[in-house]
């Protein structure tokens, strides 16, 4: 979460959004996909990750 809300590189926070897409079976990724639904860019992919 640290990482994706940071200011680092997109690629990173992409890539860091997509292992918590991968395993959003687990409930800490569906916890933190669930604290990004406001997130201004990763918001409405956490919506639809939530959704599926």
């Amino acid at each position: 979460m640290e990482l994706i809300r940071s200011d680092a590189y997109i690629l990173v926070k992409e890539a860091a959004f997509a292992l918590l897409c991968a395993h959003k079976d687990q409930p800490f990724a569906r916890h933190a996909l669930e604290q990004l639904l406001q997130h201004e860019e990763f918001g409405v992919s956490a919506k639809r990750e939530l959704s599926t």
